[in-house]
């Protein structure tokens, strides 16, 4: 093919959106997620009515949207859902991209859990669940730590970090489940007391903490 009629093809498809079929949110298993996600645009003033209509219908009917897009010169495909009055698309592995629980089937086998343990669990999930997510408590301080030790190194502290050798150590599950249930209670009694201007006893330790465009 020409390389005319390559570029030509590559601009056309580039520019377009097809949805594909529209499902309910929980119809995505999260394991198909790509973890790339745009934002859309509408396309000039001609698409921002039907960029409006779009997003209250779907946000009104709770429906995503799946589609099917050409990026870099490659088909994707992708969940086009509404968040905070925009469209946002994040695109999708292929089926063929992701592997399959069977694949590790033979790696876990039945276990029997006791009432002590379920109680455990159940005791950690109800004092550790929260009714809305704040991602800003999450932030990735590996560079900070990375840059602290090549100071660190570029002032002849380093350290020698020795290779694991042998077998790896076992988590005992329900122990980190009490440890876990521990530094929860001692949290939620440190924010209690803070917002009441005093001062909780600190327990245990407390883990760190085609209408639309794509936006650039």
């Amino acid at each position: 093919m020409p390389a005319g009629e390559r570029a030509k093809l590559k601009e056309e498809d580039d520019k377009a959106i097809a949805i594909d079929t529209f499902v309910a949110p929980d119809a995505i298993e999260p394991i198909y997620y790509s973890g790339k996600t745009l934002y859309l645009v509408p396309n000039g003033p001609a698409a921002q009515k039907p960029y409006a209509v779009l997003i209250e219908a779907m946000s009104s009917h709770d429906r995503f949207a799946i589609a099917q897009i050409i990026m870099s010169g490659r088909g994707q495909v992708a969940v086009v859902r509404p968040f905070a009055g925009l469209l946002v698309m994040t695109l999708l592995n292929f089926e063929s991209q992701v592997k399959q629980p069977q694949a590790f089937a033979d790696e876990v086998s039945d276990a029997s859990v006791s009432g002590d343990e379920r109680k455990l669990a159940a005791s950690l999930l109800e004092s550790a669940t929260t009714d809305e997510l704040e991602m800003s408590r999450y932030k990735d301080d590996y560079a900070a730590k990375l840059a602290k030790l090549i100071e660190k190194k570029s002032h002849g502290a380093s350290k020698r970090v020795r290779a694991e050798s042998g077998e790896r150590p076992v988590m005992d599950l329900m122990d980190a489940l009490r440890k876990s249930l521990s530094q929860q209670k001692g949290r939620a009694s440190r924010e209690a007391a803070k917002a009441r201007g005093g001062r909780a006893p600190r327990r245990g330790r407390s883990p760190k903490r085609g209408a639309v465009r794509v936006a650039a």
